[in-house]
């Protein structure tokens, strides 16, 4: 009877996120990276267990809530970005301003790499006549670079980074915890800014 309950198992699929992050929390491992493979995890089943109706809720439910969480990130970099920002030396900001334009870098060869070989697997299910893989499923490489461009990094980092302790067991404080907030908030900065800003110049380079 509760698995036909739309209500009760969305309700359910909604409470396991915070139960997942406090049972991972207690027993000493990071409660952020629980969540996001208890996400993966439901994802992936959902897809071949929830009847459609109820994957239809799930999906308009779990948007909301998403749109709601990307504001608070920003509400967290808007209270944690200054203070940490003054408590930085200032010639460490340089470098950690590099490290994370470097990691945007890699970030984004990593995401461009990972559409592609997306690619590759869906022209290799159509010519192998898979049912679910349609023309329409198939893109060029300007898309693929547009999908690569486009697109926010660096969130879950983020949410890791303030997530740290500000004090460890013993009262010293977290090593270099500013430090990892700064270039987190920066890697986020760059792909929001610089990406945001340049996606419609590259979108006309492409269909020019």
């Amino acid at each position: 009877r509760v698995q036909h309950n739309n209500t009760v198992t969305i309700s359910f699929m909604l409470l396991m996120p915070f139960v997942t992050y406090r049972l991972a929390e207690e027993l000493n491992v990071s409660g952020v990276i629980a969540v996001v493979i208890l996400g993966l995890a439901i994802a992936r089943f959902s897809n071949k267990i929830l009847p459609e109706q109820m994957k239809a809720q799930s999906k308009n439910i779990w948007e909301i809530i998403i749109f709601l969480l990307n504001g608070l990130i920003f509400i967290l970099i808007g209270l944690e970005f200054p203070y940490i920002a003054r408590s930085i030396k200032h010639e460490h900001i340089l470098p950690y301003t590099l490290y994370a334009l470097a990691i945007t870098m890699a970030a984004l060869l990593l995401r461009f790499f990972r559409v592609y070989m997306q690619q590759v697997n869906l022209e290799r299910a159509y010519k192998k006549g898979h049912p679910r893989v349609t023309v329409n499923s198939l893109y060029d490489f300007k898309n693929s670079l547009i999908i690569s461009w486009s697109g926010m990094r660096g969130i879950v980092s983020l949410a890791i980074a303030i997530g740290l302790p500000k004090h460890l067991q013993d009262g010293t404080p977290f090593p270099m915890r500013n430090a990892i907030v700064f270039i987190s908030v920066a890697v986020v900065l760059f792909t929001l800014v610089g990406q945001g800003l340049t996606l419609p110049w590259l979108i006309r380079r492409l269909r020019g």
